[in-house]
């Protein structure tokens, strides 16, 4: 008896011993990744940028007041413990003590203060500025005790600043080592309080990070992370197959199989909160472009169901507006885009424009290097069954960090490819303000109903108004044809075989819980 317990003890510590050996790391703080992405950041201050690349650098140094739960979506702590609401318009959040940024200063409520006064500075120009201007003030009440004051009901505060961030939220930066430094050098030598701090980056080529020892949550599992910039889809997948890159993003459709039959990697995909890239139409620049009729034309040339079947081979859906469905105030009557080169050439007829008479040759901007899974190809289609109306299309694609300056100009281009959601964004009241209302710096649409419509949502308090003010902005939106009919697609990530490391949301890379299995 005594022996066969002894045995069966033998076995139960091997299996445990053997599980272990699966899924534990070497050791903590031990190891180095190499991620592959499509594109790097263009500058590493969260508070002036709109962009992916820097937003998945900063989600792993950077951090806010409250945290996404990536199981429920909901609040979490962050460097606040808690909050409450003391009325419609005042935020009180008891802060974390004995925190510390990267280079040793304290973290306290002036770090808070300063940070959100930074983004809402005019002249700091911050991308974010637009979504918080109904901040009115921070009171520091003591060391570790702040109250957000704002103009008007702001419902959306809470999100404001929650991390991982994306543009709209507010990361905490040290006061005094960004007035030391200035902003320049914060921009290439960023300090958060998160889990990892930054090493070195070149721009071209790659960003380096390391595990921060004395992160408030505990050390990261692994030390040294590398974002490798590898625009090439191929080239990123021969990364990944040969051990170059341990981790690749945007892996694009026609490389899953081989990659899942190799062997040596596997596929980890995630439908949740995915990038919905989308071609935008820039009425603003006037011309025949501003005519209703016009964009209603061209958004019938389009098959998006085909687009989805065919190019993404099934790795996306397709929705009526570039929303995500499980944000709140998604509106699930909006019927999908049904295509008609009929009705579109007869829309075109009644509009002035027989066969596309009288339109000008059409500007295409989108980034190269598989920013957006087969978007090059997206491009491409789009521009062919325009063709088929008799409007003439230029394509001009761009390195990610000229596209994203080229953006802006909205007097350069005529259509343009970009992706807004994503980045846990659960409530539709942002995406909809980057991609169409007049106060943001990255619409292309001016129309005061639009406008009206999400600016009294973006300020009530009561979840079911609201709600319904987000439906009626978004049959606004969907009547106007501001936007072509859209798609969402899957974050697609190769990821080795002994990396712990699964997809968590949208396009996030996110590296506190990531590993090496012995």
């Amino acid at each position: 008896m005594r022996r066969r317990l002894a045995r069966t003890l033998v076995i139960t510590a091997v299996a445990i011993g053997l599980l272990a050996l699966e899924v534990m790391p070497v050791d903590a703080q031990s190891g180095r990744l190499v991620i592959g992405v499509a594109a790097g950041p263009e500058t590493l201050d969260p508070h002036m940028s709109a962009s992916l690349p820097t937003w998945n650098v900063a989600r792993n140094v950077f951090e806010s007041l409250l945290a996404r739960d990536l199981k429920t979506f909901g609040y979490k702590p962050g460097l606040a413990e808690s909050h409450r609401v003391i009325d419609d318009t005042t935020w009180e959040f008891k802060l974390r003590r004995g925190v510390r940024f990267h280079n040793g200063e304290e973290f306290n409520a002036e770090a808070v203060k300063f940070s959100i006064e930074r983004v809402l500075n005019p002249e700091q120009k911050s991308p974010s500025r637009g979504q918080n201007v109904l901040i009115d003030r921070v009171d520091v009440v003591d060391p570790y005790t702040i109250r957000i004051v704002t103009k008007k009901p702001m419902p959306m505060l809470l999100e404001r600043f929650t991390a991982p961030g994306y543009t709209g939220t507010i990361p905490i930066v040290p006061p005094k080592y960004v007035k030391e430094k200035g902003d320049q050098y914060f921009a290439a030598n960023p300090v958060g309080t998160g889990p990892f701090r930054m090493v070195r980056w070149d721009k071209a080529e790659s960003v380096e990070l390391e595990a921060n020892p004395s992160y408030w949550g505990g050390a990261p599992r692994i030390k040294t992370v590398v974002l490798k910039t590898i625009p090439e889809p191929a080239t990123r997948v021969s990364a990944l197959l040969t051990g170059e890159a341990d981790i690749i993003s945007h892996v694009p459709p026609d490389s899953v199989g081989g990659i899942k039959k190799d062997g040596r990697a596997r596929i980890s995909e995630t439908d949740v909160d995915g990038i919905p890239p989308h071609v935008q139409i820039n009425a603003m620049k006037g011309g025949p472009l501003a005519d209703v009729r016009v964009r209603q034309a061209l958004g019938l040339a389009i098959d998006m169901d085909l687009v989805v079947k065919r190019l993404l081979r099934g790795h996306g859906v397709q929705r009526p507006l570039p929303l995500d469905p499980r944000a709140f105030g998604y509106n699930p009557n909006l019927p999908l885009h049904k295509p008609g080169l009929d009705r579109a050439r007869k829309l075109l007829a009644d509009a002035g424009h027989p066969n596309g008479q009288g339109i000008p040759e059409l500007v295409f901007i989108f980034p190269t290097g598989g920013r957006y899974l087969m978007g090059e190809a997206v491009a491409e289609y789009v521009a062919q069954q325009f063709s088929r109306l008799g409007v003439r299309v230029k394509l001009s694609p761009g390195e990610y960090g000229a596209w994203l300056v080229q953006m802006r100009d909205k007097k350069s281009y005529d259509l343009g490819m970009i992706g807004w959601g994503g980045g846990g964004r659960f409530e539709v009241g942002d995406t909809m303000f980057f991609q169409l209302h007049s106060g943001s710096p990255f619409s292309w649409l001016n129309s005061s109903e639009f406008d009206q419509a999400l600016d009294r949502a973006r300020e009530t308090m009561d979840r079911d108004t609201r709600k319904q003010l987000y439906w009626k902005a978004q049959e606004i939106a969907y009547n106007l044809a501001a936007l072509m009919p859209a798609h969402q697609t899957n974050s697609v990530y190769g990821v080795r075989s002994d990396v712990v490391w699964e997809a968590p949301l949208g396009e996030m890379i996110l590296l506190y819980e990531a590993a090496k299995k012995q």
